[in-house]
């Protein structure tokens, strides 16, 4: 991967896991959104909050994307990683 991506957001962190390992060895930073019952093993950056709801799922990247696409520093490709329910 020659252009690596400044950050990834992983929803469903649980049912994500291999997803956040290779994630983890690019050494990308992860924005997870965490349940209480979520691991925060290798989350960079947590946000608590129900990662089983689509509608919030939907607010949770468009926030982030916009923040993201606002801040110089994550001018590069964003990963979003989104398990379609």
């Amino acid at each position: 991967m020659n252009n690596k991506p400044s950050i990834a957001i992983v929803l469903n962190v649980n049912e994500n896991q291999d997803a956040i390992k290779e994630i983890q060895k690019l050494n990308i930073p992860i924005v997870g959104v965490v349940d209480s019952n979520s691991s925060l093993t290798n989350i960079t950056y947590p946000i608590p909050g129900n990662d089983n709801s689509p509608v919030v799922q939907y607010f949770y990247v468009t926030i982030l994307e916009n923040i993201l696409m606002k801040t110089s520093k994550f001018k590069k490709k964003i990963i979003i990683n989104e398990k379609r329910i």
